[in-house]
């Protein structure tokens, strides 16, 4: 009988230390989005601010040559 409960409790401490094994795998996993998307935000943010002062440059260089 206590073959079987050694089995057992050691069947459930496996399981235990799987399941914590599982739960930092899940929050590494979660940890490398979040740091993903805030570095996928500043770089698509430097993308619109270098495109508008492009655009800004561009509307400036066509007027100045429209009026000389």
């Amino acid at each position: 009988m206590s073959n079987k409960t050694n089995v057992i409790s050691n069947i459930v401490s496996i399981l235990i230390n799987y399941n914590q094994l599982f739960m930092v795998q899940i929050t590494c996993v979660g940890l490398l989005y979040i740091i993903y998307k805030i570095n996928f935000r500043q770089k698509e943010a430097y993308f619109w601010l270098n495109l508008e002062k492009e655009i800004q440059e561009q509307k400036a260089h066509t007027s100045y040559e429209s009026t000389a």
